[in-house]
């Protein structure tokens, strides 16, 4: 799956794992998502809302740095 052909939740950008952006490059999802202080605490929170999650993970993952992969 990837990211731009639909509009995925939080859990199934987790799912990926790394994700390839571009040529040999990928972004560890997981990592992306626990280095960011607020996104690793709203995937624990079962209160916290889809769109908070997605907001959040997507802005951990923007900030991420790519590697070599």
């Amino acid at each position: 799956m990837c990211p731009t052909d639909s509009n995925p939740t939080a859990g199934e950008l987790v799912k990926a794992s790394a994700f390839p952006i571009a040529d040999g490059y990928v972004v560890d999802l997981d990592a992306a998502i626990a280095e960011h202080f607020e996104a690793s605490l709203l995937v624990v929170n079962e209160d916290a809302s889809t769109d908070q999650m997605r907001g959040t993970d997507r802005t951990a993952i923007l900030v991420a740095r790519a590697q070599k992969g």
